[in-house]
């Protein structure tokens, strides 16, 4: 029951529910684009203020002036593509992964209330949750 339940779930989320990013959360603002790796990327050190974005082998491809930005860089590389956009602004960018966290957080919360409601007795809702986000290769930073 569990495994059709996180089917169930991946499947709503590709389907739509879960918004792109940075394309829902960035409108008419100005923006820069960026080249990616088309690689995972992961948060490595700060190195002098700037947040070093590397790659699995340790090689780094993105050096973020903060955190906010290296988060902004992390969510649009989820789906590995070639380019992203990178407002100019910096409030932008903030405004972005804000509403971008907020609609991971919702989707959590929608995820573990239909697990609730679904089995009432199991106490497996964070871990089915990680599940249907690593499935999706979503991260929450």
């Amino acid at each position: 029951m569990e495994k059709k339940f996180i089917q169930n779930w991946t499947e709503k989320l590709e389907n739509g529910e879960l918004k792109k990013f940075p394309e829902m959360f960035v409108n008419d603002a100005e923006t820069k684009e960026v080249k990616l790796p088309e690689k995972t990327l992961v948060l490595g050190p700060e190195l002098f203020g700037a947040y070093e974005l590397m790659d699995t082998s340790n090689n780094t491809h993105y050096q973020a002036p903060d955190v906010t930005h290296a988060k902004y860089i992390l969510y649009a590389n989820r789906t590995k593509p070639e380019t992203t956009v990178v407002p100019v602004d910096e409030k932008v960018i903030e405004d972005a992964v804000k509403a971008y966290e907020k609609h991971l957080d919702d989707t959590v919360r929608a995820i573990v209330d239909d697990y609730k409601n679904c089995f009432p007795m199991s106490k497996n809702q964070v871990e089915i949750s990680n599940q249907i986000f690593v499935s999706l290769n979503l991260q929450r930073y």
